[in-house]
């Protein structure tokens, strides 16, 4: 995932698309939107992971938006919330990709072609029966170069499909029916009656069956520059090699395939990218590949969504004794609760490398100890000396569990978590407010160690991003001094404020990014100042 956009969504109005770099750090004033527009993240993966009556479960166990009516801006002026993704398909993924991609199999696309990029633009409203919940009002999204906009008439019905402006579904839209994917909708053809279309030769030969929304007209628009005499399935093969890509690419595609004959090669060859006749193919193309782009941008989505992992900004305090129990836990909760439980679920060479791992980082270690049926914390210095964690500064109880969720997503410390992880595309980390309760000269360090981690190539290769929230003055200005003193580099931070915006509707969002001595551009004069 490249950007995220949110619009009418609480004091949002429309942030723009807000690149999500490695190091994505979150700062403003006091509800100025910050908070939102993070919480949206774990937001996400509640949706994905629980069974809702709509796209998106407001209330769960990360975050709490109330419903659809608490969580739509009053400075909106429709009834919609527009979420927004940038992304890129990748017609060859690899392993450990996460999500199940049909471009090389179903969408005719060579993988020397190339990843697709594509934004995805979900609105959303309110079911007039329970404003808690929400439904599709439209998709739109712009892949390859090509405008595609699906509209719903009600919950549970689909009005129309839009590729480049015309409508080439029109004839059959009767149809068309949609269902529930992730986040995404699906769309599907069935043929009179309600049937599930049973496909035409394209559809067939390709393994598409109802996924193919326009095999047949798209057979048939390509007809016209065939010799009579050409039979259904050499039309269907040219149909076939028509990739998903820029016109071009599809203009490209039939011009190397020969099979149709002499006729079809000069036909093709007097085709220009802006000749009606090529328009009509091009759009029947896409919409034809439209049930299976939608699966693959809503798988994408999926693995993004469950790679989220959250730590709220006031955690668990430290216990002296922590009760023992029969359960096994891959990851810290956001409260960070759960430490104790997560650290003893660790294989005893996972213990000793996070162990290792902290002195390293911070200059001191973490272990556990068993007692009767309760587990106990202690924060061991270099000296030997060693303390129970509720015998130490409260701020240490509250930098753990993102110390600890950190390491375990570092690639090669934790097993178990990896095997997972690795099925993941995208692995992202919210934090809240890191720097709760820690003196500036610790806040720095934790910025070194959030530094180090995506400035790894392990780490970079798996996708992991960190998107932070803070009011910390030291943890921002450590950022610039590592990109000065080249730790860091200056391409992998940004810095996004959220401002009041200057009609006092809502706030507004801008990007502020670091040179290469450190310095931040396009930054406000006096951020930190009182004012």
């Amino acid at each position: 995932m490249t950007a995220i956009r949110l619009q009418s969504f609480r004091c949002l109005r429309d942030t723009g698309f807000v690149e999500l770099r490695p190091l994505t750090i979150l700062v403003g004033r006091n509800s100025s939107g910050k908070s939102s527009f993070l919480r949206f993240l774990p937001l996400l993966r509640q949706s994905i992971e629980a069974r809702t009556r709509g796209p998106i479960q407001w209330g769960g166990e990360y975050v709490d938006f109330g419903g659809f009516e608490e969580t739509h801006s009053t400075f909106s002026d429709d009834d919609e919330i527009r979420l927004g993704f940038r992304t890129k398909l990748d017609p060859d993924p690899g392993p450990g990709s996460g999500f199940f991609n049909p471009f090389r199999a179903s969408l005719g696309r060579s993988s020397t072609l190339g990843s697709i990029p594509c934004s995805v633009t979900l609105a959303i409203c309110p079911d007039p029966e329970d404003t808690v919940v929400a439904w599709f009002r439209s998709v739109e999204m712009e892949v390859a170069g090509h405008a595609v906009r699906i509209d719903f008439e009600d919950p549970n019905k689909l009005s129309a499909v839009f590729v480049n402006g015309s409508e080439p579904l029109e004839q059959v839209r009767d149809q068309l029916q949609f269902g529930r994917g992730s986040l995404l909708p699906t769309v599907r053809r069935f043929g009179p009656g309600g049937k599930a279309s049973q496909g035409t030769i394209f559809e067939s030969s390709r393994g598409l069956g109802s996924d193919g929304l326009a095999s047949g007209e798209l057979v048939d628009a390509l007809r016209p520059l065939c010799h009579g005499n050409t039979s259904e399935e050499r039309i269907a093969g040219a149909a076939m090699v028509i990739p998903f890509g820029t016109a071009e690419e599809m203009l490209e595609s039939l011009r190397e395939h020969h099979a149709p004959g002499h006729y079809w090669r000069e036909s093709v060859e007097r085709l220009d990218v802006t000749d009606s006749a090529f328009l009509k193919i091009r759009d029947l193309a896409v919409a034809n590949r439209l049930g299976a782009v939608l699966e693959s941008l809503d798988s994408r989505l999926e693995a993004f969504s469950k790679g989220v992992r959250y730590s709220k900004p006031v955690r668990a305090t430290a216990q002296r004794y922590y009760r023992r129990q029969a359960l096994a836990v891959d990851e810290v909760d956001p409260e960070g609760g759960n430490l104790a439980v997560f650290l003893r679920s660790l294989s005893e060479a996972s213990r000793r490398d996070f162990e290792t791992w902290t002195i390293e980082e911070m200059g001191w270690r973490i272990s556990t100890s068993l007692g009767g049926g309760h587990i106990s914390l202690h924060l061991e210095e270099k000296d030997g000396r060693s303390h129970n964690l509720a015998d130490v500064g409260f701020g240490f109880s509250q930098m753990l569990p993102v110390l600890a969720q950190l390491w375990s997503m570092r690639p090669s410390s934790y097993g178990k978590f990896l095997s997972s992880f690795l099925s993941m595309s995208d692995s992202t980390f919210v934090i809240e407010q890191p720097e709760l309760h820690l003196h500036p000269a610790l806040q720095a360090r934790l910025a070194d160690t959030m530094c180090r981690a995506v400035s790894s190539p392990r780490l970079g290769d798996l996708g992991l991003t960190l998107v932070v929230e803070t009011h910390s003055e030291a943890i921002v200005n450590r950022i610039g001094r590592l990109i000065a003193d080249g730790k860091l580099d200056s391409d992998l931070a940004s810095v996004v404020l959220f401002e009041p915006s200057r009609d006092g509707k809502g706030s507004s969002v801008r990007t502020a990014t670091f040179d290469s001595d450190g310095y931040l551009q396009n930054w406000p004069f006096g951020f930190f100042e009182p004012g």
